[in-house]
């Protein structure tokens, strides 16, 4: 995969230099292995309220739970399934002061069961109307293809924990591209392997960021990227990356399709 600006001699790293277009930091692709096995299916469902959403994913799944305490999608949200399912198969984001909820594999059907029952939700304080429920599935959005492909963090990355900060802070400032280029392509790898997808193919990504300066978590030491990546996997939109999933963190949206623009503002 060669692209305009870019040059395609390979380190011992693995990676491939990149360059600079545009004023855009644009980062080291970082090959991993990868084999397609397994057929994969996603949902996600847009929920257009009569009001703005001025909530948090948390407490947004609180209410589900609370509210639909009978629906198959609750394991899913409170934890109990954590532990079988490491990438979480059910995930909540508010954007553009809408709820989101995403299903992959195995939770697509309790999404589908929730959206089907779904006509308001009540956080105590306020009630909302919902007036329409935009629905996108498909089947095989986790695949290997022979481009890059483009897509946007819409909610922020988090890259680093505690852990993986103060070794990105050490970091001489001409290798911190290659340290982060690594993580996403750790963040891909964990999500081939939970979809029982094996690594045998070459997986490519390159990421951008706004800003080498990442955002500080004070709470709990994590540091965040706004940017986008290129990868040569086809990924559904929505699903989240990174740290902080279940909070509604490291979520993407694809930049592939011209008609996503009509529907979304994030192109």
């Amino acid at each position: 995969i060669k692209l305009p600006g870019t040059t395609s001699v390979c380190n011992n790293t693995g990676s491939i230099s990149g360059i600079n277009i545009s004023g855009h930091i644009i980062f080291n692709l970082f090959l991993l292995q990868y084999m397609e096995t397994n057929i994969s299916e996603s949902i996600s469902a847009r929920l257009v309220s009569d009001k703005p959403i001025k909530k948090t994913p948390y407490q947004v799944k609180g209410v589900f739970m609370k509210q639909f305490s009978d629906e198959k999608i609750v394991p899913f949200l409170d934890g109990k399934l954590r532990s079988k399912y490491l990438y979480p198969r059910v995930q909540v984001k508010i954007l553009d002061e809408q709820v989101y909820i995403v299903g992959i594999n195995e939770g697509v059907d309790p999404v589908l069961s929730l959206v089907d029952n779904l006509e308001f939700f009540n956080f105590g304080d306020i009630t909302v109307k919902i007036e329409k429920i935009d629905v996108e599935q498909n089947q095989n959005p986790v695949s290997l293809v022979d481009k890059l492909l483009r897509y946007k963090f819409v909610t922020p990355w988090v890259a680093l924990n505690a852990g993986s900060s103060k070794k990105f802070k050490g970091i001489e400032e001409e290798n911190k591209n290659l340290f982060l280029n690594k993580l996403l392509g750790q963040n891909l790898l964990f999500l081939s392997k939970e979809l029982g997808l094996d690594t045998d193919s070459k997986i490519y990504t390159k990421v951008e960021v706004d800003s080498m300066d990442p955002h500080n978590h004070e709470e709990n030491g994590w540091r965040s990227f706004n940017g986008e990546f290129r990868t040569n996997f086809m990924l559904p939109n929505f699903i989240g990356f990174g740290n902080g999933i279940t909070r509604g963190f490291g979520s993407i949206f694809s930049l592939n399709h011209p008609n996503n623009s009509h529907q979304h503002p994030w192109r």
